[in-house]
């Protein structure tokens, strides 16, 4: 149990915390790019890069960019197309209902305790949450936040593990693991998500077994 909820930590937390602590070193910092080795091939180079939040695919010039466009009718006709698309497909309706579930399973179910795979309830819902968090950003509504954070939430919330009887399970933590933390790192800086929730989300292994060893009796 404890290997399968570390694979889901990497998935969920990889931009949040371990897997771009980079990302966080702006506040400390910047990624050093020096090379220190030599040889015939390579000279050296003293270089440096900064990161920001949000980063992952987007930072927060490129949203400040597309709704500054938006905002001022200089949008190019095929970035209006698209935004409307995103603006009216089902993923971004706040009438979107969240299916949290126990266990994505993804892979061969045998064994695990479940009829079937079910990890197309997490592949929907992290889709959800990382395009209301996309109209958020774009439209400057926070009923998209509110309502991307309230799925994070209960996902964080319900969720203990990822399994299958192969591989495919890694492949459920690398997949849908990404789209929720890309979630997760676009709406960090939201400022109605509660900290201790945000907390939950990003470390979710550690709060899932803990909650685990409390009830043990």
């Amino acid at each position: 149990m404890k290997s399968k909820n570390q694979i889901l930590a990497m998935g969920l937390a990889l931009l949040l915390t371990g897997g771009l602590a980079s990302c966080q070193t702006n506040e400390w910092g910047t990624v050093d790019l020096t090379l220190t080795e030599q040889d015939d091939i390579y000279e050296p180079v003293n270089e440096s890069y900064t990161y920001n939040h949000p980063c992952a695919m987007f930072s927060q010039a490129d949203f400040d960019r597309v709704k500054a466009s938006l905002d001022d009718g200089s949008a190019p006709a095929a970035v209006v197309e698209e935004y409307n698309f995103l603006k009216g497909n089902r993923y971004t309706q706040l009438s979107y209902t969240a299916s949290p579930q126990e266990a994505i399973i993804r892979g061969g179910y045998t064994g695990t305790g479940f009829s079937s795979e079910n990890y197309s309830y997490a592949m929907r819902d992290a889709a959800a949450a990382y395009q209301m968090g996309l109209m958020w950003k774009l439209s400057g509504d926070d009923q998209y936040a509110e309502k991307a954070v309230s799925i994070l939430n209960a996902w964080a919330l319900t969720c203990k593990k990822i399994d299958s009887n192969d591989a495919n399970q890694v492949l459920a933590a690398g997949a849908q693991g990404y789209t929720f933390a890309n979630a997760g790192e676009i709406l960090r800086d939201y400022e109605g998500w509660d900290a201790s929730k945000f907390e939950e989300f990003k470390n979710l292994d550690a709060y899932r077994i803990r909650t685990q060893e409390q009830e043990l009796p």
